[in-house]
C-alpha cells in the first residue's frame, strides 16, 4: 500500500507550459513519491507515483473518471498555484489522502462506459521505457514487442489510453523534456538535442520551432511562465 509520511517534503515546480507538485518521503529507508502535473496541453491533469524502483502513471482519463481524486487533485493544484504562500501542511495533508485512493486503485479500477479497464499496464510499462531513454531510438514495433503486444494491439491501446499515437506521444515529450532542460540553461543545445533523441541540432530545433513556436536559443532566453489557467478540470 502506498504511503507518504507526514513530514514528507513538498516541491512545487512553475514551468512555461506545466505546474508540476511533487511530494517525498523516504520512511524506513523505503522511498515512496508522487508527483502530479498540471498541463496546458492535451495531457491535462494527470500523475505519477514511485515506490522504490516502481513507478506507475495515472493518466488523465484515470482521473477524469475517479471524482475523488480529481477533487484532491485541484485542491492541490489550487493550493500550489493560486495561494501567494502556499500552505506545506495542508499541502501535506491532501497528498496523504491522494496516497489513501491511489492505494485503493488496486483494488477496484474504474470502468468506463465500454466496459473495459481504462488503465492498461503494458501501455504504463511503455512510458516507464520512453521516459527513462529519450535519446534511443523507438518504434512501434520495439515499444510493443518490449511490452508483450503485438503492434496493432499495442498502438491501439496507446491510443485509446492517451488520445495520441506512440510516435506523437514521444515527440511530444522528448520537446518537454528539452524545455526543462532549456530551462535549466546548464546543456549546450547539441547536448540537448543527443539527449532527447536528434542526431542533430538543426533537425532538434526545427523540431523545437514547431511544437512551441519559437526556436530553443529564443526559449531559452524568455523568461519562464506560470501557467495560470491550467487548473480548470472536469471532475
Amino acid at each position: 500500500m502506498l504511503s507518504l509520511a507526514a513530514d514528507m517534503t513538498i516541491r512545487i515546480e512553475r514551468g512555461r507550459s506545466a505546474l508540476r507538485v511533487i511530494a517525498c518521503t523516504d520512511e524506513g529507508g523505503a522511498a515512496s513519491s508522487i508527483e502530479v502535473t498540471f498541463s496546458g496541453g492535451a495531457d491535462g491533469v494527470w500523475f505519477s507515483w514511485r515506490e522504490g524502483d516502481a513507478m506507475r502513471v495515472c493518466s488523465r482519463e484515470q482521473v477524469a473518471s475517479h471524482r475523488p481524486l480529481s477533487a484532491i487533485l485541484r485542491l492541490i493544484g489550487d493550493e500550489a498555484e493560486l495561494s501567494k504562500a502556499p500552505s506545506q501542511a495542508l499541502l501535506r495533508s491532501l497528498f496523504q489522502s491522494l496516497a489513501v485512493y491511489v492505494s485503493r486503485m488496486s483494488q477496484a479500477v474504474p470502468l468506463p462506459r465500454w466496459g473495459r479497464p481504462l488503465r492498461d499496464r503494458r501501455i504504463e510499462r511503455a512510458l516507464e521505457l520512453l521516459d527513462r531513454d529519450l535519446s534511443k531510438y523507438w518504434t512501434v514495433e520495439h515499444l510493443a514487442r518490449a511490452v508483450g503486444l503485438s503492434r496493432p494491439v499495442f498502438a491501439r491501446q496507446f491510443v485509446r489510453m492517451l488520445r495520441l499515437s506512440p510516435m506523437r506521444y514521444l515527440a511530444r515529450r522528448r520537446m518537454e523534456v528539452a524545455a526543462e532542460l532549456l530551462r535549466e540553461g546548464e546543456a549546450s543545445l547539441a547536448e540537448i538535442a543527443g539527449l532527447v533523441g536528434y542526431r542533430s541540432e538543426f533537425a532538434f530545433g526545427r523540431a523545437f520551432k514547431q511544437h512551441h513556436g519559437v526556436a530553443p536559443g529564443t526559449f531559452r532566453r524568455q523568461p519562464a511562465l506560470a501557467c495560470g489557467s491550467v487548473l480548470r478540470m472536469a471532475a
